[in-house]
């Protein structure tokens, strides 16, 4: 998907439930109620990977992942303390890298 701004991208997100982009090898996922998001580092054979134990386990790619990842929250988040990018930030950031596909448990 091509998103056109970093709030559509944030917003596709937390719709859809999760993106890659096997380019970037960045896996994000919509991580709580607060619009929170979670990025990992993820190769394009662990993904593959990640998406046949997905299939079998009938579960997103995120429940499978353990400790590694980036979280990264609102700026209105209790949680936000203004010293790390915000989850606003990071989607400004990333949302023309292009080649991002949704993430489905199939």
């Amino acid at each position: 998907m091509i998103f056109t701004s970093g709030e559509h991208f944030l917003e596709a997100i937390i719709e859809y439930g999760s993106f890659y982009n096997a380019n970037l090898e960045v896996y994000v996922f919509h991580y709580n109620e607060d619009g929170a998001i979670a990025v990992y580092n993820i190769t394009p054979e662990y993904a593959d990977k990640l998406g046949y134990m997905a299939i079998m386990e009938k579960c997103p790619w995120h429940t499978l992942l353990g400790f590694g990842g980036y979280i990264y929250d609102t700026k209105d988040s209790i949680y936000y303390d203004g010293n790390n990018p915000s989850c606003e930030d990071w989607c400004s950031q990333f949302f023309e890298k292009g080649d991002w596909e949704i993430v489905r448990c199939s």
